[in-house]
């Protein structure tokens, strides 16, 4: 017992006891006549509870220890997936191999605290054994374990699979606890005959109506002798087919083929190879795999206020860039929508014939990026009116010739060695005159240099504006250029090549539509599928007030309405895995009384890859055991097993003392006790006539 009190007061309770007791029954007159073993019980009764309630007024505490015994924790993680049954011994696994692992579990269980865990698509902490997981993820069995016993008196870890792993890491390799692995190596390490497509190598996207390669590694077991024929399908009907002869019991064999990219959109496409008599297995002789063929070029439009040599020079720096489809167009002519075009270079637009300004308009509401070219035509009042960046000030029309010079710590794109080694050679451009005033963000490739005095102006500049990206050419005469280059260098690729980084800089913006809805194209099985959405209000400001819709469509027209949820000032949508197939979707939200949409589609595939390799690696299962002090062990074998984990000197019990303080006053029979003795007291004085 703990006390906070000196053990004198302990002396003084013990004689304020002991005196209150002689008081009332050795000196009070009217007990004389009892006898003194009726004194002597009086006088202990009296003593017992007044010393009791003395000792609870200062609150004293019980110490108690108690000795605990903490079984060791044994964690049996099973392979659930379907490659163990792949093989002759299935029956034996479907039917047999549940009960002998129970009894295994029996035995342990009277010495040792079993978990048991199943893996194969996911780490399940259950028992259930079915075989029907399409994958292995075996090595994400270990930071579970870590995670869930770390401090706890984790004994051992058998871990009962066929050692295919064929999604994560080698679990040979993977982070383990330090504790001993013991490993149950099921399946058939003997060769089948079989023959299985172990690889598909090909392009995630291709472009339109080009050509991708495509490569298939084959691989034939006990087939020595068959005629392997190889075919590639798709929407289209067969694509590709090619017949090999299997010279080996051990084949494998690399087929390249070359498919055209069409037609446009997420494309499936079948790889298959004959099903031959006595196959093991045929699952894995057909292989999907999905390309997204996409027609990514963009549409440029140059519009300019006359027909310019200028215009002609771009153009063919440009005609060989497959990413590009060009339209040139005069402003007195042109009747298109600039909305078709992702875009458009003016040639001294606005000018002073034309203002342009409904292509003015509908560059700025499209967001639309563009390249300025300015020149002895254009209108300086109503481009400063654009606020492009630039500003001109200028009292009269009049013009200048500059010649570029060079800025350093430009870094918006590289510059060709080439052109700036020649650049001061370079004709001079036709610029306007006046006071020129850029925002301080602008990026200046090239300023101008009047007759022989370099100037502050840009002579070649860009601006990058919420996402939207905007060029300046201060002078026409561009075309002078590619002449004199291609007089020094004999080639016109250093032209060329500053017209495709300019406009190539300037058509990767960022942003053309106010909702933006995105996700990966491919998905497999067993993957969530997640769709990120982000809104822009029209001064280009996140927003996520508004509630954000999607209609999800599968292949057979099947729909499934959903809402985004807010994160921050973006959406986004996690739908979980689904099944095999083609999807679209159509997401609608309305904002400040309009309706926005974006739509969209993504395609899940197949991964059932337990089926492509069947025969069991047991070296894996060697490996992990015998480098982290266990043993393998066979079915067969589980008694062995479970020997070996009883005579392992390192898992034992983990023994340790539990104390406990208890306050005595809290103990709720000494109140029992006390009225005990009193109401004993009391009696015995009612009975022999006390009272």
């Amino acid at each position: 017992m703990i006390a906070n009190i000196s053990w004198w007061w302990w002396l003084l309770f013990l004689i304020a006891s002991v005196g209150m007791a002689f008081l009332l029954y050795y000196r009070e007159k009217s007990l004389r006549e009892w006898k003194p073993w009726q004194k002597i019980l009086m006088f202990s009764l009296r003593f017992l509870f007044i010393f009791i309630i003395f000792t609870l007024l200062f609150a004293p505490h019980i110490k108690t220890n108690k000795r605990i015994s903490d079984k060791p924790v044994v964690v049996i993680a099973q392979d659930n997936s379907s490659s163990v049954c792949i093989n002759s011994d299935s029956l034996y696994y479907r039917n047999v191999y549940s009960s002998d692992l129970q009894k295994l579990v029996n035995r342990l269980s009277e010495n040792y605290h079993i978990v048991r865990y199943t893996f194969g698509d996911a780490v399940r902490s259950d028992s259930l054994i079915d075989f029907s997981d399409a994958s292995t993820r075996m090595a994400d069995i270990f930071p579970v374990i870590t995670a869930a016993y770390a401090g706890m008196n984790l004994g051992a870890i058998i871990v009962a699979g066929d050692g295919i792993y064929n999604q994560g890491e080698n679990p040979v390799y993977s982070q383990k606890p330090p504790v001993a692995i013991y490993t149950v190596a099921l399946g058939d390490t003997l060769p089948s005959k079989d023959v299985y497509i172990r690889e598909v190598q090909h392009n995630k996207a291709a472009f339109y109506k080009n050509r991708f390669p495509v490569r298939i590694m084959l691989s034939a077991d006990k087939c020595k002798g068959e005629n392997l024929h190889i075919e590639i399908s798709g929407s289209a009907g067969k694509l590709f087919e090619k017949d090999v002869l299997s010279d080996s019991d051990d084949f494998m064999y690399t087929v390249d083929a070359e498919l055209e990219a069409s037609p446009k959109g997420l494309q499936e496409y079948k790889v298959s190879v004959s099903q031959l008599k006595g196959e093991i297995s045929t699952g894995n002789n057909t292989r999907i795999f999905v390309v997204d063929v996409v027609d990514n070029r963009k549409n440029i439009l140059f519009l300019a206020n006359g027909s310019h040599p200028d215009l002609g020079a771009m153009v063919f720096a440009l005609k060989n860039n497959p990413d590009y489809r060009i339209t040139t167009a005069s402003i007195a002519e042109f009747s298109g929508k600039i909305d078709d075009y992702q875009f458009v270079v003016l040639h001294q637009l606005p000018s002073l014939d034309n203002a342009a300004s409904q292509v003015m308009k509908q560059l700025s509401v499209r967001r639309i990026p563009a390249l300025y070219i300015l020149g002895a035509r254009s209108s300086v009042d109503a481009f400063n009116q654009l606020q492009t960046g630039l500003k001109i000030v200028s009292a009269k029309t009049s013009s200048d010739e500059a010649s570029p010079v060079a800025v350093s710590g430009f870094s918006a794109f590289t510059v060709d060695q080439d052109l700036l080694e020649n650049m001061s050679s370079l004709p001079p451009l036709v610029t306007p005159f006046g006071d020129y005033k850029i925002t301080s963000n602008a990026k200046v490739l090239m300023n101008q240099r009047i007759s022989t005095v370099n100037t502050d102006k840009p002579l070649m500049m860009f601006i990058d504006e919420a996402g939207i990206r905007s060029g300046i050419i201060t002078g026409e005469g561009i075309w002078r250029w590619r002449l004199h280059l291609y007089r020094l260098t004999g080639s016109h690729e250093v032209f060329d090549g500053l017209i495709n980084r300019i406009i190539q800089y300037l058509v990767n913006t960022r942003l053309k539509q106010s909702l933006m809805v995105d996700s990966k194209r491919i998905f497999t099985t067993g993957e969530a599928v997640i769709l990120e959405a982000e809104f822009y209000n029209e001064a280009f400001e996140l927003r996520n007030s508004s509630e954000l819709k999607v209609s999800v469509r599968d292949s057979s027209a099947r729909e499934i309405k959903l809402s985004f949820e807010k994160t921050g000032d973006f959406y986004s949508l996690n739908m979980g895995s689904l099944a095999p197939g083609r999807y679209s979707y159509s997401a609608a939200l309305e904002f400040d009384r309009k309706t926005y949409f974006a739509s969209g589609e993504f395609v899940v595939i197949d991964v059932s890859t337990e089926s492509l390799v069947t025969r069991a690696n047991h070296d894996v299962m060697y490996r992990l055991a015998n480098e982290n002090g266990g043993e393998m062990f066979y079915p067969s074998q589980m008694n062995a097993l479970a020997e070996a984990i009883e005579n392992n000197e390192n898992i034992v019990p983990r023994v340790y003392i539990h104390s406990k303080l208890t306050n005595l006053i809290d103990l709720k029979w000494l109140f029992f006790v006390i009225l005990l003795f009193a109401s004993t007291e009391w009696f015995f004085r009612k009975y022999w006539g006390s009272y």
